[in-house]
């Protein structure tokens, strides 16, 4: 059993904390006693699509998909890019802000660590690769929901899409994906997303092998992912194996914020479990898990992404990030309760670390269950545990 010991340490205060205040809701310091993770069958691919402009690669969207298969049901998730929430060692940010920082990797614990759902394997899509794989899956009818006008030079404009049923070709395809267009923003995109999933569901049910001999035969077009082109087959076969009926096809409902020339949306803790449940039906632990604050103690960048890393989706939450105030040699797990479940929480982030020295603060704050000052001694553990 980790040794606990007094320990004083003020959250918010420590040099390079990023505190926005408790963003939990009333009952956030009833959260946070579960360690649990998720029993479901289901598999999860977040696709991240990107496009290279002048200042780089950039992220225009973010879906994540579920496939239960055994229970008949599956969920499509459209999530704007520029989503606003904690980016483990970033702060709070457009999660597709973290391409640039992290990669894929890290967008997809920031992912995982918003809304509760694990993350099983991530595919990025770059615009080029999109209408290769639609070279090979085909013409789709879409009912485009709204005009689309873009740019025709100066001071003109042409229509992209109008309104209603029409035959996409694999490069039309990729123009609804990707293009906002001049009148939309990333909400908008959003429902054209919805619009193309549900095209593509209803399309390719009616003969699924077809679908995965497509699939494999764009592999190519899906290298960027950390699973095989026959997962990636599998996955979208049964995908489409099921009735359109059975697919849940939503968008993250988000509000647009004033930030300057910035655009990020914001949702509440409180809606963003509401659009889980709705969506990915009852995810264990979701919205109850325990609240994390990860301070860098070491000196090393990405501290913050590695300890998420091996903690979010086995019961733990990320909801600040940032920097300690001075160089640590030992991990310290810092824990703001006295009590055997706060006890449980803090070795087991431990072990899932392996380090720490399990700590008991003697002031009590309502923001995080748990502060873990990342020492050096997490660096060796690191790159013992990768030989």
């Amino acid at each position: 059993m980790i040794a606990v010991a007094a320990v004083l340490v003020v959250v918010g205060v420590i040099a390079g904390t990023n505190v926005v205040g408790d963003r939990g809701g009333d009952d956030a310091g009833d959260r946070g006693r579960s360690v649990a993770g998720d029993s479901s069958d289901r598999t999860t691919y977040l696709v991240v699509g990107t496009e290279t402009s002048s200042s780089g690669i950039e992220v225009s969207w973010m879906t994540l998909i579920g496939v239960d298969a055994a229970a008949s049901s599956a969920s499509i998730a459209y999530l704007p890019a520029h989503t606003a929430y904690e980016v483990p060692g970033q702060g709070l940010q457009g999660i597709g802000e973290a391409l640039g920082t992290g990669g894929i990797s890290l967008i997809s614990v920031s992912v995982e660590n918003m809304l509760g759902v694990p993350i099983d394997h991530f595919i990025e899509l770059p615009a080029t690769d999109a209408e290769a794989l639609f070279e090979q899956t085909g013409d789709l009818t879409v009912n485009v929901p709204q005009e689309v006008r873009v740019s025709a030079g100066a001071d003109t404009a042409q229509v992209l899409f109008d309104v209603g049923e029409q035959v996409l070709p694999p490069r039309f395809q990729t123009d609804l994906l990707y293009e906002v267009g001049l009148d939309g923003d990333e909400t908008e995109l959003g429902s054209r997303h919805l619009a193309f999933w549900q095209a593509f569901v209803e399309t390719h049910s009616a003969d699924p092998q077809a679908l995965k001999s497509a699939v494999a035969a764009s592999s190519g077009a899906l290298d960027s992912s950390d699973s095989s082109s026959a997962e990636q087959a599998s996955f979208f076969t049964d995908l489409v194996s099921l009735s359109p009926e059975e697919v849940t096809i939503s968008s993250l409902p988000v509000e647009e914020e004033v930030t300057g020339e910035t655009e990020l949306y914001s949702i509440s803790d409180a809606d963003i479990r509401s659009f889980v449940g709705e969506t990915f039906g009852e995810v264990p632990n979701a919205g109850d898990e325990v609240r994390v604050q990860i301070l860098n103690g070491n000196g090393r960048p990405g501290m913050a992404q590695a300890v998420a890393e091996r903690l979010v989706g086995k019961g733990y939450r990320v909801v600040l990030s940032g920097n300690a105030n001075e160089l640590y040699e030992e991990t310290r797990l810092v824990i703001y309760e006295s009590t055997p479940e706060a006890e449980a929480a803090g070795e087991r982030a431990g072990e899932l670390l392996g380090v720490g020295d399990l700590q008991v603060s003697v002031q009590q704050q309502g923001i995080v269950d748990l502060t873990i000052v990342v020492g050096k001694d997490f660096i060796d553990a690191a790159e013992t545990e990768g030989d």
